[in-house]
């Protein structure tokens, strides 16, 4: 037995307390021995206080009998297991208790064997209960995510841009519904890390716990007014606020929540504020507006709290001149690696943008423009093209989640690929073992957040290097293997109906359903929904 169970014996004979005490060791079986109770009163007050699995009763104790003791006790707390004890004599009361609920009973004197059996009996019951408790608690668990996940995709749709006509018709329904309940609303969205980033932090969670733990938290702040919160499923560090409460109160709120959710996800957190909207057919014009927003402010993760009103004015520099432009060109025309790492580490300073104050949107636009050169090569083949494209969506949720070290990490294996590094020269034994054992990690993990510096980390070698060796002896490029890998098992999900998309997109690994489909036609040719479409049809 591994749980310790604590034993409450009641008896009014002092010689039937003392052999019980002494009757065996109970640590050494798993129990704690309470310190016994002489009648029923103080069996109720030991009850009630010291809190046993298991009780030992005589059956016939003054000022309330064993079975009146089983009778209040159970109509109160069904968990307690109850053991009459009687003499030979006291068989109708024995009958009484096994009515009123205790499991079984044990005659005096008790011996060891007697004792040991009947309480195995007692154990074996609670920790039957106790497995039925924790299976219950599952099914519930597993009831309000699934319920929590869908009302977030419904109400992430309000916002998203959707050209499926039967999508537009349910989003238009929910927004006349909406306009009949608020007097107009403020939208606010959190912006949080990527979740992968904070779960890397966060053990004891899972990413749907996580998600509940932080629109609870956001949830118990809202004491007044109309509202709702969701998590916004296709960017997955954005948890949203639609309220009817006035600015100056919602303010307050956000300053506290701000901290609170650093406190959760142990990663700053910004609160974005759109202006007061009267119509619900402007969420999606005031979700756009806090995006805006986002742009203009410094390129760091920040506990803050931003208004459209502080960025009117804001003006996005270009940080790539057009001689920069030009030479960007011209390295990747002619495949002079060296010239193009010149430019990107040296002259423009990307990975200085933090020390050097580069707004959101300045950083944004710089790496799109140079993952756009990195892909505008003439020579390139369909397969270095996926590759470039898979790790180019990667880029993008490093720069959504602040991670400057891990977009350059990024950038470097593009330039890898676009510049056809040359194949790395046979590996020593030691090394190809290293990379077979992260090949074996990936295929066991594949739904794990599996990243490049991550697992250069766990396997202790150099990230670069890993890619290249990994390449060199697998074949295919570490992180487009990832995706293949987690895009065949989506495909044999997907092959059933019992599943939603969403759900096999966190299942192999992605919990960002948006670019999961994405990956997934990039790999396949196919969206998810087409493939099992085609499949159902086969």
């Amino acid at each position: 037995m591994n749980d310790q169970f604590r034993v409450l014996v009641a008896d009014d004979e002092f010689w039937i307390r003392q052999n019980l005490r002494g009757i065996f060791d109970w640590e050494a079986h798993s129990f704690i021995f309470l310190e016994p109770a002489e009648d029923g009163e103080q069996a109720l007050e030991r009850i009630y206080t010291q809190h046993p699995d298991i009780v030992i009763t005589d059956v016939n104790m003054p000022f309330i009998s064993g079975t009146d003791l089983i009778n209040t006790v159970c109509a109160e707390n069904d968990s307690i297991v109850f053991i009459a004890l009687s003499g030979y004599s006291d068989y109708e009361y024995v009958r009484a208790a096994l009515v009123a609920g205790a499991i079984d009973y044990i005659l005096k004197p008790v011996t060891k064997g007697d004792l040991l059996a009947v309480l195995n009996k007692a154990v074996e019951r609670i920790s039957k209960d106790r497995l039925q408790s924790q299976e219950e608690r599952k099914i519930k668990e597993k009831l309000r995510i699934a319920t929590g996940t869908a009302i977030d995709r419904e109400l992430s749709q309000l916002i998203h841009q959707t050209k499926e006509t039967e999508i537009q018709d349910q989003i238009q329904s929910q927004l006349t519904e909406y306009e009949l309940d608020f007097s107009g609303f403020t939208m606010v969205v959190f912006h949080t890390a990527i979740l992968t980033k904070i779960l890397r932090k966060r053990k004891d969670v899972t990413s749907d716990q996580l998600i509940l733990e932080i629109k609870q938290q956001i949830t118990n702040y809202i004491e007044f007014g109309k509202y709702f919160v969701f998590h916004y499923t296709f960017k997955t560090n954005e948890f949203i606020l639609v309220t009817d409460m006035s600015r100056s109160k919602l303010e307050n709120i956000c300053r506290n929540l701000v901290k609170i959710l650093r406190k959760i996800t142990w990663f700053s957190v910004t609160a974005v504020f759109s202006r007061h909207y009267i119509a619900f057919s402007d969420l999606r014009n005031a979700y756009n507006e806090t995006t805006a927003t986002l742009l203009s402010q410094p390129y760091c993760m920040e506990e803050t709290i931003l208004f459209p009103d502080n960025f009117d004015n804001h003006n996005v520099l270009k940080r790539i001149t057009t001689e920069q432009e030009k030479q960007l060109q011209f390295a990747v025309t002619s495949g002079n690696r060296s010239l193009f790492q010149r430019i990107l580490f040296e002259e423009i300073s990307l990975f200085q943008c933090i020390k050097q104050n580069w707004s959101y949107a300045e950083v944004k636009q710089t790496v799109d423009s140079v993952s756009w050169f990195l892909r505008d090569i003439n020579s390139i083949d369909s397969t270095k093209l996926l590759i470039l494209d898979n790790l180019a969506e990667l880029l993008i949720a490093a720069l959504d989640g602040f991670d400057v070290e891990e977009m350059r990490s990024i950038l470097e294996q593009m330039i890898d690929e676009a510049f056809e590094v040359s194949s790395v020269k046979k590996q020593s034994e030691g090394i190809r073992q290293t990379v077979m054992r992260v090949k074996e990690f990936i295929d066991q993990n594949y739904f794990d957040d599996l990243w490049l510096t991550g697992l250069s980390q766990k396997f202790n070698i150099e990230s670069s290097y890993l890619s290249r060796t990994f390449k060199n002896v697998v074949g295919e490029n570490l992180m487009l293997y990832i995706s293949r890998k987690r895009v065949e098992k989506a495909k044999i999900l997907l092959c059933g109906n019992e599943l939603n998309i969403t759900d096999i997109a966190l299942m192999v690994g992605y919990d960002d359903y948006s670019y999961f489909s994405r990956v997934f036609r990039k790999i396949t040719g196919l969206s998810p929904r087409e493939y099992r479409e085609k499949q159902s049809h086969a």
